[in-house]
């Protein structure tokens, strides 16, 4: 999803009262790479929110039945797009679904959680690895500024012992004329 500067984008998910909500969200460029997030109930009550974070991740557990609202308001930046990946999960849905019909063994209902809960870990682990390549790069790119540094550096330092030989063998020579 891409957040304009000082615009607020949403989505919204119908979560049933008791049903979890969990996610993550990571900016994946723009700016400063820090980005506003809220989670807001069907009376417009503030759930969960951080402020100027670059990722997160959320599990809130629905208060009462409606439409809720996962919002990403990029305030401070007055000309940066920001792309945010998102992963979004209604935790119970599936369970809760299948666990209507009086077929079900209990064994059956514990497979079904088991499969949600299966599902929220994918969830998280693509998060982490959204985390350890942004983390890579970071360090990709600090360690090719340190190399280009030294680089210069070493060029400097030889310059610099180059112009010392110079001058010293030019203040030699004039010493020994006389």
């Amino acid at each position: 999803m891409k957040v304009d500067a000082a615009v607020k984008e949403c989505l919204f998910e119908e979560v049933s009262r008791g049903n979890k909500l969990t996610g993550s969200f990571e900016v994946l460029s723009g700016g400063m790479h820090d980005i506003d997030a809220t989670i807001r109930g069907p009376n417009d009550q503030e759930m969960w929110a951080v402020r100027q974070r670059s990722q997160a991740h959320f599990h809130v557990v629905a208060a009462q039945d409606g439409l809720h609202s996962i919002c990403f308001e990029n305030r401070l930046s007055s000309r940066a797009v920001k792309t945010v990946a998102f992963s979004i999960h209604v935790g119970d849905d599936v369970f809760k679904e299948l666990a209507q019909h009086e077929h079900l063994t209990p064994l059956e209902q514990e497979i079904s959680q088991l499969a949600d809960n299966l599902q929220t870990v994918v969830d998280e682990q693509h998060y982490y690895w959204s985390r350890e390549r942004r983390h890579r790069d970071t360090s990709e790119s600090t360690n090719a500024r340190v190399l280009w540094f030294s680089v210069a550096e070493t060029l400097v330092i030889l310059a610099m012992a180059g112009w010392q030989f110079w001058s010293l063998r030019a203040f030699i020579s004039k010493t020994l004329t006389f």
